[in-house]
């Protein structure tokens, strides 16, 4: 997945870096980046509140929740846009989409793990 990322950057220069809003399109990558990990950490935050609820009172235990969930569905929007946007920039540097090109809930939440997993990875140590 980092590849593809990266490939898209080096696409993306290439086509667009004598453009004035190059830095824009650019941001593009960076910005989907973060929204995938930011619903990776929005399930896993609601995840480790259901496992070990410090919470005692039933009903603020059940709004924390409510809010915690309402939270990730914000969040796993964002993604499903930023795979959207990350696939039509591939598209316009003649490039295969990275991101799935589905509606399907559970698949583009799986793929954002499997995008911040790579990253961790692969990461520069």
């Amino acid at each position: 997945m980092k590849e593809q990322f990266e490939a898209l950057c080096k696409a993306a220069k290439t086509v667009y870096g004598d453009e004035p809003d190059c830095d824009d399109i650019l941001d593009i990558i960076p910005s989907a980046l973060k929204a995938f990990l930011r619903y990776v950490e929005t399930v896993d935050a609601l995840e480790i509140y259901r496992l070990v609820p410090l919470e005692s009172n039933p009903e603020i235990y059940r709004n924390t929740v409510q809010e915690m969930d309402k939270t990730r569905h914000n969040a796993h929007e964002a993604a499903i846009i930023s795979c959207k946007m990350v696939n039509r920039l591939c598209a316009a540097v003649e490039l295969t989409p990275i991101c799935p090109e589905t509606e399907d809930r559970v698949e583009i939440g799986n793929f954002c793990c499997t995008v911040v997993a790579d990253l961790f990875a692969k990461r520069v140590l």
